[in-house]
């Protein structure tokens, strides 16, 4: 059980992280729409 939280933990910082690098690269889209302005 332990080992299978460490694994779910891992692979969530993991995709934390894939999903970071997604973010920087592409800003959300609702920053360029014009209901935000």
């Amino acid at each position: 059980m332990m080992k299978t939280a460490q694994l779910t933990i891992a692979s969530g910082a993991n995709n934390g992280a894939a999903f970071g690098i997604a973010f920087r690269a592409h800003p959300p889209v609702s920053s360029f729409s014009p209901r935000s302005v």
